[in-house]
């Protein structure tokens, strides 16, 4: 498959499942936004938990390229954290899928371990955050990653839904509490 058309349908499934129930999305509708057959996106990634996934992967690839540009223009943690949320909160989307998404299917075996997606999503967001944190061990650093990943989705969604009214105080607490947490993996 070309990666243009695999672009596009991972795209569509990002849309498509961020406005369906977990589990109940419909890969006829997928292919039809996607100008593309079933039986290509089943042929490339063979089954629903696969095309989730891959287009998890996506997202986590992307975020991973902007954060490193934000890295660049922000002095700050409170500043690249901000950046992120700028980022995020334009694509919402991702917002409702990852939120929705992430804990329905187990994540594949390969996916873990040394040089692995989920390895390599960590260590490039090691390094876009070992900026603001120099002297923390590469361990503690993953978990924070992890730790800043799932925390950013969450106050998007909670924007998004309008539970929160995204303002620079509110951004400020929440990069606050992030970096809270963060201290919580560098003590231990």
């Amino acid at each position: 498959m070309n990666e243009k058309l695999e672009k596009r349908i991972l795209d569509v499934t990002i849309e498509v499942c961020a406005h369906n129930e977990p589990g109940v999305f419909s890969t006829r509708l997928i292919a039809k936004k996607a100008d593309t057959s079933e039986g290509t996106i089943f042929l490339h990634f063979r089954n629903k938990r696969n095309l989730i996934f891959a287009a998890e992967r996506q997202m986590g690839t992307e975020l991973i390229a902007a954060s490193q540009v934000i890295t660049a223009n922000a002095p700050t943690f409170q500043d690249f954290y901000s950046g992120c949320v700028d980022y995020v909160l334009k694509r919402p989307d991702w917002v409702a899928f990852i939120n929705t998404y992430s804990h329905v299917f187990p994540r594949p075996k390969d996916d873990y371990g040394e040089g692995s997606y989920i390895n390599r999503l960590l260590e490039a967001g090691e390094d876009s955050i070992r900026k603001y944190f120099p002297s923390v061990s590469a361990a503690a650093l993953l978990r924070c990653v992890s730790f800043s990943y799932r925390e950013l989705f969450r106050y998007a969604q909670l924007v998004l839904n309008g539970e929160v009214v995204d303002s620079p105080r509110f951004r400020e607490l929440e990069s606050n509490l992030v970096l809270h947490g963060i201290s919580h993996y560098v003590e231990k």
